[in-house]
């Protein structure tokens, strides 16, 4: 992960105890993938429930546009799929995304 790409689409450090969760916005399978990057307190009661997703398999070469934090993002296509297929039609998920949150 380039650390001056993701300062740009989330520019907040990490404090130690805080993570950053992935919610995947509503939407149909076909279109493109909308993310918000968002911080918690890891022991924070009220942080949302999120599913852990490590997508580190296949090339790191072939890649697909996502929108993470309103800027065009580029992931592999693992993971573009994993978004695809997890995506809720009208809820958002979260997800804990190794490559992105790290």
């Amino acid at each position: 992960m380039d650390p001056d790409k993701i300062r740009k689409v989330y520019p907040y450090r990490l404090k130690p105890g805080e993570l950053r969760i992935v919610e995947i916005h509503p939407g149909e399978w076909d279109e493109l993938a909308r993310c918000t990057l968002r911080r918690y307190v890891l022991d924070d009661p009220s942080r949302p429930d999120y599913t852990a997703l490590s997508y580190a398999w296949g090339s790191m070469h072939l890649t697909d546009a996502i929108i993470l934090n309103g800027e065009p993002w580029n992931a592999t296509m693992n993971m573009c799929g994993a978004l695809d297929f997890l995506r809720d039609r009208k809820d958002g998920v979260r997800l804990w995304v190794d490559a992105v949150v790290v």
